[in-house]
């Protein structure tokens, strides 16, 4: 009898499998999903922007360019 339990266990296991594998081509991604989707795709992107952003203020503010800020955080890089 728990050979055939096992086996009722695995079809109920492939038929919910079968189930939600439907119900996620009916049921297209949620704006929620959509949204996670694309942040991060554009994350680092924006990091690099906010970053970039941020030491073009802090040249400004030293009155410096940007390059020479940067030459002068990382001279071996600019």
């Amino acid at each position: 009898m728990t050979l055939m339990a096992a086996d009722n266990n695995d079809l109920l296991s492939a038929m919910k499998s079968d189930f939600q594998n439907i119900q996620n081509l009916i049921d297209p991604p949620g704006f929620g999903e959509i949204l996670t989707d694309i942040d991060n795709a554009f994350e680092p992107s924006w990091t690099q922007l906010a970053v970039i952003c941020a030491c073009k203020e802090i040249a400004k503010q030293n009155e410096l360019t940007l390059k020479e800020q940067l030459h002068l955080w990382r001279p071996f890089d600019v």
